[in-house]
């Protein structure tokens, strides 16, 4: 029993000391994205190559809604639809001439559908709220606008069509999480599609196809439910 307050006066340093060194805690910079689905609108602008006969489309304002669903640590599938409107060029050619001519251009509406993958590299959590990430998606891309009186009026083999056409978008990207359900994102991504020149635009007098980069950028906001 004489060892009692001997023990007490020796442990109770310890015993004060330990609520505080439970109570200190390292924080860490990582934190869990809880939520495992996505829905995001982002908007951008879209530069669109022009291609050795300027068929493509002109450069414009991008429009998308982006869905996402993460299924296997830091891999989520995408699943995205977006609008590009703008103009497009519009030519003919007489037969024998060195040179087509430029007619007035016509509306267009470029959309596309395209599904793929994401990877985060920090996996299914944020750094500093920050969440850098890889995707690539494919699908198809296709001009909605219909075509004005002056192309009706073109022999066939002067029309340009852009699609259905299959396309591949590899992209790069960064999320901030100021909140745990919200996002903003900034995403730089490569919308590759092929364009076709009908024979009658082409020097060669054959119709003739050339994939195209098309690079945007785009900002947008997500709810994570």
């Amino acid at each position: 029993m004489r060892r009692t307050p001997f023990l007490i006066f020796a442990l109770g340093p310890l015993l004060a000391v330990a609520p505080a060194l439970r109570a200190q805690t390292i924080p860490s910079p990582y934190h869990y994205v809880e939520k495992a689905q996505t829905l995001g609108v982002h908007a951008g602008y879209l530069w669109l190559e022009r291609g050795k006969y300027d068929t493509n489309p002109t450069s414009g304002p991008l429009v998308e809604l982006r869905y996402e669903g993460r299924f296997a640590g830091p891999v989520s599938a995408i699943a995205s639809v977006g609008f590009l409107p703008s103009d497009r060029p519009v030519y003919t050619r007489a037969a024998g001439a060195a040179t087509a001519v430029r007619l007035p251009d016509a509306s267009s509406l470029v959309a596309a559908a395209e599904a793929g993958f994401r990877l985060s590299v920090t996996g299914p959590r944020s750094w500093h709220g920050l969440q850098p990430s890889i995707a690539t998606t494919a699908g198809l891309v296709t001009n909605l606008a219909g075509r004005t009186d002056e192309e009706k009026q073109l022999p066939g083999d002067q029309l340009v069509r852009l699609g259905p056409a299959f396309a591949v978008s590899p992209s790069a990207g960064i999320d901030w999480f100021p909140t745990e359900r919200i996002s903003l994102d900034l995403r730089a991504t490569d919308h590759i599609w092929r364009r076709t020149t009908p024979a009658g635009l082409t020097d060669s007098g054959t119709k003739e196809t050339a994939w195209t980069n098309n690079v945007g950028v785009t900002v947008g906001a997500a709810l994570h439910f």
